[in-house]
């Protein structure tokens, strides 16, 4: 037996069942430009990517999820870098390539695909990403021993398609994976994930991780999710077909990587098979997606027939077996077969005559894989054993023998077995080389699959949820009636609100009242809506407007960031930072409870200074969160500037939460009712209630600011100012 290295088992190069990508990603540093590729072997998926900074960088790492990476050496200049990229996904495996040299990855590359350029790629021009892309093919190739010829194109990640997401916000709004646990439960993929296939699975998964940023795009897309859920009979009936498609990408990587089994053959079979009866059932229809998906869908019967012929419908696991190659497909297989059996018929044969010559009626012949073929014999008749028996084995009750003849018969019989696996395994290599002749149609079928999946997902959730279909416009406005969190609300009773944001009378919106009263959900739950906008499916609203957005940024929850030496408030400065640097006119953004983790003053004076920012220079709409009640003279001030409130009522000294968004400030918090709610002792709270009263009894600032002053003059601007300001003459709940 030939003893060599097949490949070699890598945790980016390992085939499974699961339904999710398994990324390999190679990062180049050329000309000071990141190029970022990502492949799985185990789909055919490669995309590139450039990138300028290390945000971007680390903003998609986190968001892919590769298993393993490679880095070409010159990034080890940047010690920095490799540190923040082990603390940002610190399971990851770490490879590096002394490649760099863009001319000769340029011609790796071409001959890999077969091209005489890499332009259809936009690959032109681009060294960071030729490097990228030929350190991943090549880093594979030489672990795995393969070609990878079935890996036939590369498609680019293009920034502009998407909306600006980046992981913290992903994180915040728990889009895949939750809070808690980091698992995908009670996360929005894991409440609208409704798809039937492999396929359609890791295309919601990306897609809500990219929300796309094409209008024109999205409103085809939300045409065909809307013919979709008021046709149920459609519905069902694409349901009940979906769930007969294999994972179909998943198939032809294992074809062409070598290492497919008859049941993927089978697989296969049973997805293309199913073609006719998904086109019969969308051939009514009348949206323009699902009308593109109609024209296109292949019906490859050419495959269907030849899997049909070729393979046994309920084979074994095993290429080494034998037993999964229809006979009538080869006439050598057959003739091996028939040999098999007439040599079976033959052991009958003999075994009844050697009874008649022995007289020994309780003879047998048996096998089994250690000694073959035997005749046994109870030791109680083993006195008249013929002299051409000649004695195999010696049991406690019985004696094994064998024949000269017997002998012959089996070793002819192991040669046909022998002969009979190595022909199905031959056979079974020529019918893959055959399907590999149909990838290109294959794969198509199999995205426009995906794409048929995704859209039906989002049909019944919406249908099971009550989602509404929203106008997605150029225009500025972003408006939800009734909106709802689509996780929460599956969970415990959410109350609707309502939300209106627009570039110019109310772009930022700040929100007070009580903990628990809902701030949070509220902020998360536009977010959430709009993402689903963005990716094609109805919102969980009873009437929807979203305007232009380009981007979504949240800064929530408190957390510190010990691995990258942040504390608490370091980490949620830097998360304002990035908002503000990257933030546009047209960005949604969240802020929740900015400010928190330092001094009051301190606190307050940040809070109002990067509300402002975002109000009066950016001018991006904001939503924002704040126990600093003072916030609310902001409205006086700032043209933009709304305020509003999530009620709650003091019932004794107990609360009792609305969670019903109301237009208005508050300046009340209820921090000592919310304590109580969590256990805190009455001795500690009648305390805290003693300290308030005599606190609240001794601030000096009573002055009345309740003066509009968008339009006034700059003395009365002024004056209203130094009253905010006057540190010497406030206390803590004055704040």
């Amino acid at each position: 037996m030939k003893r060599a290295v097949s490949r070699i088992i890598t945790p980016s190069s390992l085939f499974t069942d699961a339904y999710e990508n398994n990324f390999l990603c190679s990062i180049s540093l050329i000309n000071g430009v990141y190029g970022f590729s990502i492949l799985d072997i185990t789909t055919g998926d490669f995309k590139v990517k450039a990138m300028d900074g290390i945000d971007e960088l680390l903003n998609e790492l986190t968001l892919i999820k590769p298993k393993e990476l490679v880095l070409t050496k010159n990034i080890l200049k940047n010690s920095d870098l490799i540190d923040l990229i082990k603390k940002t996904i610190p399971n990851v495996i770490i490879n590096y390539s002394e490649n760099i040299d863009v001319s000769k990855s340029y011609e790796l590359l071409k001959n890999h695909f077969n091209l005489h350029s890499l332009e259809s790629f936009g690959l032109e021009n681009r060294p960071e990403l030729i490097v990228s892309a030929q350190n991943a093919l090549q880093y594979l190739k030489e672990t795995q021993f393969s070609d990878l010829s079935y890996i036939t194109t590369i498609t680019q990640l293009n920034t502009d398609k998407y909306l600006k997401l980046d992981r913290k916000t992903a994180r915040h709004l728990e889009l895949v994976n939750n809070l808690r646990d980091n698992s995908v439960k009670y996360t929005l993929f894991h409440t609208i994930n409704n798809t039937k296939t492999p396929m359609g699975h890791r295309k919601l998964y990306f897609d809500i991780l990219h929300p796309f940023s094409d209008i024109n795009f999205l409103n085809v897309q939300l045409d065909c999710v809307d013919e979709l859920f008021n046709n149920v009979f459609m519905q069902q009936e694409l349901s009940n077909l979906l769930v007969y498609v294999g994972d179909i990408d998943k198939i032809i990587s294992k074809i062409g990587f070598g290492n497919a089994n008859p049941r993927d053959l089978i697989a296969l079979k049973q997805s293309l098979f199913i073609l006719p009866q998904i086109k019969q059932a969308l051939s009514k229809s009348s949206s323009v997606r699902l009308k593109f998906i109609f024209e296109n869908l292949i019906e490859l019967n050419d495959v269907v027939d030849l899997l049909e012929k070729a393979i046994v419908e309920d084979p074994p696991f095993s290429v080494r077996e034998g037993k999964f190659i229809k006979p009538s497909f080869s006439q050598e297989l057959s003739d091996i077969i028939n040999l098999h059996k007439t040599i079976n018929s033959w052991l009958l044969e003999y075994e009844e005559k050697l009874r008649q010559e022995t007289n020994i009626k309780s003879l047998k012949i048996k096998y089994n894989k250690v000694f073959g073929y035997y005749i046994e014999i109870p030791k109680s008749q083993t006195k008249t054993i013929p002299d051409f028996f000649e004695r195999k084995q010696t049991l406690v009750n019985s004696e094994r023998y064998t024949t000269k003849e017997l002998q012959d018969k089996e070793n002819t019989l192991l040669n046909t077995k022998e002969k009979r696996v190595v022909l199905e395994f031959e056979i079974f290599q020529s019918v893959c080389k055959q399907l590999l002749s149909f990838q290109e149609n294959i794969l198509n079928v199999s995205k426009l699959l995906a794409d048929l999946d995704v859209c039906l997902s989002h049909a019944i959730t919406s249908s099971l949820n009550n989602y509404c279909k929203p106008a997605l416009t150029e225009n500025d406005i972003i408006f939800f009636k009734d909106l709802r969190h689509p996780v929460l609300e599956k969970i415990i009773s959410f109350i609707p609100n309502d939300c209106y944001l627009n570039n110019t009378t109310q772009r930022t919106m700040v929100i007070t009242g009580p903990n628990m009263a809902g701030k949070s959900s509220y902020m998360r739950s536009v977010c959430l809506a709009v993402i689903l906008g963005h990716i094609g499916c109805f919102v969980p609203s009873s009437e929807a407007i979203i305007g232009k957005v380009d981007g979504i940024f949240t800064r929530v929850g408190a957390s510190d960031d010990i691995l990258h030496g942040q504390s608490t408030f370091l980490t949620e400065m830097s998360e304002v930072a990035y908002i503000l640097n990257n933030a546009t006119q047209n960005s949604l953004v969240v802020l929740d409870e900015i400010g928190r983790g330092t001094s009051t003053y301190d606190g307050l004076s940040l809070a109002w200074a990067i509300v402002e920012e975002l109000n009066n220079n950016i001018k991006c709409k904001t939503l924002v969160a704040t126990h600093y009640h003072l916030l609310n003279k902001m409205e006086e001030l700032y043209e933009g500037v709304v305020n509003y409130h999530v009620t709650a009522k003091e019932e004794g000294n107990s609360l009792l939460f609305y969670h019903k968004l109301q237009k208005g400030g508050i300046n009340k918090s209820y921090g000592i009712q919310v304590a109580k709610m969590a256990g805190i002792s009455n001795k500690v709270i009648e305390r805290a209630m003693l300290i308030q009263r005599d606190l609240e009894e001794d601030a000096f600032l009573k002055t009345d600011t309740n003066v509009s002053v968008k339009s006034g003059d700059a003395n009365k601007k002024q004056d209203l100012k130094n009253v905010l300001f006057k540190k010497e003459q406030k206390t803590i709940y004055d704040y």
